[in-house]
């Protein structure tokens, strides 16, 4: 493996990975108005509550509605997706696109240019799993879903 080539990817993965979608579709949403960073759930049946400090499709969604959730969960997967193919496609004889993928993952859940305060990184995970082994993202889905 090329020590640049693998810094260059890590870098790449990381930068793309950091831009934050959630508040790039808040403020076209929303002009003016900033997606929460802190939610507050409150938990069915209980008294209990429960706090997020990430800014993610799901805040999104509690805020703006589930269609622009479900744009910025497209966004985060694809920011992710895209850059693994292209990784995979660029150097199909070495495992570029995992270094890649884990730095997407890494930019998405601490983004430099938010303070290092951005998602939980699950759409993040599916973007790469989307490339690695769709088969497996069918299956993780589903599982997770029964």
């Amino acid at each position: 493996m090329d020590p640049v080539t693998l810094v260059t990817a890590a870098a790449a993965g990381y930068l793309i990975g950091a831009i934050s979608s959630a508040r790039i579709v808040s403020r076209l949403v929303a002009p003016g108005q900033a997606v929460e960073e802190e939610t507050v759930l409150r938990l069915d049946g209980t008294d209990a509550t429960m706090r997020l400090g990430t800014v993610s499709a799901s805040s999104v969604s509690r805020q703006h509605g589930s269609r622009a959730g479900f744009i910025t969960y497209l966004l985060d997967v694809a920011k992710v997706a895209v850059p693994v193919a292209a990784a995979w496609h660029a150097w199909p004889e070495w495992p570029y696109y995992l270094v890649v993928s884990v730095a997407a993952f890494v930019g998405h859940v601490w983004p430099v240019y938010h303070r290092f305060r951005g998602g939980r990184g699950l759409s993040a995970i599916y973007g790469s799993l989307l490339v690695i082994d769709w088969v497996g993202m069918l299956v993780t889905a589903i599982g997770g879903m029964l």
